[in-house]
């Protein structure tokens, strides 16, 4: 396989991650301070701005990786941010802490355990072979401007945001539904 279409398809997968962890987290703003805080590493103040910024990190980090524009800005991001979860989530290991993770917001929750971390290591890895090797061949600036043999990416791309904007869609209409009743 071409190392352009894996760097292709890694983007690809952690823009959908991001993008329907980011969306997921939105209705939760108010909840995901007290989430943070639960972990004991920051105090209240910095604590409310992690969490309140984090599903718009999150989003950014979805349209960079999804547009291909400054790829290797949006892996180095993705890494750092992953490393905080991973920390995050280590420490509370560490304590023995029984935590609820909040990483896709109303889509999915779970402990906090090795299974986190190694989906957290596993994402890690995907964002440094993308920074290592990715460039802008597969951005949707350069297909639009040479379309010739892009139609494969850029559809690629629609249907891998298309099929994560429908998941999310989906979590939230049913966590409205359930609110309303």
């Amino acid at each position: 396989m071409d190392e352009r279409w894996l760097v292709l398809a890694f983007r690809l997968l952690l823009g959908a991650v991001f993008l329907m962890a980011g969306l997921n987290k939105l209705p939760l703003l108010r909840q995901l301070p007290e989430d943070v805080l639960k972990y004991g590493i920051l105090k209240k103040p910095y604590a409310t701005v992690y969490a309140v910024s984090l599903p718009v990190i999150e989003l950014g980090l979805a349209v960079l990786l999804f547009s291909g524009f400054l790829p290797q800005l949006a892996a180095a991001f993705s890494i750092g941010l992953l490393a905080t979860f991973m920390i995050a989530v280590g420490s509370a290991m560490i304590r023995r802490l029984s935590l609820d993770c909040t990483c896709f917001g109303l889509l999915y929750r779970e402990k906090v355990g090795w299974h986190t971390q190694i989906r957290d290591l596993i994402m890690i890895l995907l964002a440094a072979y993308a920074l290592l090797f990715g460039d802008t061949t597969y951005s949707l600036s350069s297909m639009l401007s040479d379309p010739d043999g892009s139609a494969p990416a850029l559809t690629a791309i629609v249907l891998t945001f298309a099929a994560s904007s429908w998941i999310s869609a989906l979590s939230l209409r049913l966590h409205l539904r359930t609110t309303r009743s």
